[in-house]
Order: C-alpha cells, then structure tokens, then sequence
C-alpha cells in the first residue's frame, strides 16, 4: 500500500501526503482514517491543496489535479506553485507568469 505518511496539506483539514516507498519516490493522498484519495504515482508535488488543486508532477512536467485525481490542468508545465487568490505562478520554458482554475493565463 504505502510506506510513510507525512503532513497534513495546507488549505485542507483531513488530507495527508503519503509515499510508496521510503525514498519518497511516488506521492499521493490519502484521508484521516487511511482511505486512499490518489494512488501514490507522482513524482513531486507542493505542499499546498488550496482552492481544491494539488499540483503535482508527473514525469517531467506538473499540473493540477483535484481530491478525485481528476486532471483539471494537464501536464505541461517546469514548475507549478499551489493557487492562491485563484490564481498560481507557473513556469513554462523559463517564462513565470500566473494561471487561473482553469489554465488560463491571467494578470499577476
């Protein structure tokens, strides 16, 4: 199943991080009471789940998901903060600019 449990993510009250495996190479979340929310496949992920999105990363590139695993900001960026005031820094080619809920991009 999983190996270790960490924290309990910022913005939420019930969601812990948990590992596959001790080196920490797969990450995925899991409830207070052990029930598995995201299998543990990802390779990276912030710390924070405000505003319902986890980024996460996936091979090379993060994204969002939300408490379902449900892609809502496909795969395509270098770097991805969690959201805040609706809106999240990502990085993309080395270019930093801001996206809203919905990928779009958005004024700082």
């Amino acid at each position: 199943m999983f190996d270790e449990i960490g924290g309990i993510l910022q913005g939420s009250d019930d969601i812990l991080v948990m590992n596959r495996d001790s080196n920490n190479t797969y990450s995925g979340l899991v409830d207070k009471k052990g029930n598995i929310l995201i299998e543990p496949k990802y390779n990276d992920f912030d710390c924070g789940f405000i505003s319902g999105l986890w980024a996460v990363k996936l091979g090379n590139k993060w994204g969002y998901v939300d408490r379902n695993d449900t892609v809502i900001i496909p795969f395509k960026y270098d770097k991805a903060n969690p959201f805040f005031d609706n809106k999240a820094q990502v990085e993309l080619d080395g270019e930093k600019f801001y996206i809203d809920k919905n990928g779009e991009k958005v004024e700082e």
